[in-house]
């Protein structure tokens, strides 16, 4: 009997389940990166300007805490007093895996001769005071730039669209049969020959008690203040001149003329006016490297 021959038939089956594994992952891939560039394109910038905002109040309240300090130094009136204060100069990367956010950073330096105070009795004499300050630039990425300024006493807030005086100096006005003003003004000194110093770190601060000065002028004629932030100090003189009970305008008791980078007060010559105009004199350093006398 013949023997038949057997065939085998092999069945080819496609790997449907690995395709749709590579189709999955791919789809994966494509979807986490649409997720990290909308994540970097809007959240990212949105958290980094929310951050630098925080760090500006931080920053304002840092100036109030050193204007404070000052205030503590020239109350206890002792040479040689010291007191160390810090300013965040900057804020660092927000720690987010394959995302980028940029850092914030921060310029803290002494401002000398920008600050000036003429003042001319009706003699007429005339006296003249140079001021340094302090000043603190932020560089920011999304929030706005700002500047801190510590000015004869009072803490300056100014952005490009103008300037405020976010905490005023001492400056006393007394009204009755005459006008007796008393104004600390602050005088910074560094001795460190550190010009500035940057980053987005904390910078430390020591103050150091030097002295006060102090400068008695009867029968003021014009106060003249030369700054770089007129808005701010024309305000602020107005506002306490006019709360103390003087009236402004042209013909009663004073009038204050704001031109460029220079304000100026000038009173009714039918006035009697004293100015105690008090020197605070402060050693300013920021560490690392304190001169310590």
């Amino acid at each position: 009997m013949r023997k038949g021959i057997k065939f085998t038939v092999y069945k080819l089956k496609s790997n449907n389940q690995g395709v749709a594994s590579v189709v999955v992952a791919v789809l994966l891939i494509g979807l986490l990166f649409t997720f990290l560039s909308y994540m970097q394109m809007n959240q990212i910038p949105d958290w980094t300007e929310e951050r630098e905002a925080e760090h500006m109040n931080k920053v304002a309240d840092q100036f109030s805490q050193l204007k404070f300090a000052v205030d503590m130094l020239s109350t206890i009136d002792e040479s040689g007093n010291k007191i160390t204060t810090d300013i965040t100069l900057g804020t660092k990367e927000i720690p987010l895996p394959f995302l980028e956010s940029g850092k914030s950073y921060g310029y803290l330096k002494p401002i000398d001769d920008k600050y000036k105070i003429n003042i001319t009795d009706h003699t007429p004499n005339s006296y003249s005071y140079n001021l340094e300050s302090i000043r603190y630039s932020s560089r920011n990425n999304e929030y706005t730039d700002m500047d801190f300024i510590y000015e004869a006493g009072g803490v300056i807030i100014n952005q490009d669209n103008g300037n405020i005086m976010y905490i005023g100096p001492y400056f006393s006005i007394n009204y009755a049969s005459s006008v007796d003003i008393t104004f600390d003004a602050v005088n910074f000194t560094d001795n460190t020959g550190n010009i500035h110093t940057t980053g987005h770190g904390s910078a430390p601060i020591l103050l150091e008690y030097l002295r006060k000065n102090v400068s008695t002028i009867n029968n003021v004629d014009t106060i003249d203040i030369m700054t770089h932030y007129p808005s701010a100090w024309y305000n602020f003189l107005n506002s306490t001149l006019v709360s103390s009970g003087l009236t402004y305008g042209s013909g009663n008791d004073f009038i204050i003329i704001e031109n460029n980078k220079e304000v100026s007060i000038d009173f009714n010559d039918a006035l009697l006016v004293n100015l105690n105009l008090r020197i605070i004199e402060i050693i300013f350093q920021v560490g690392p490297g304190w001169v310590i006398n």
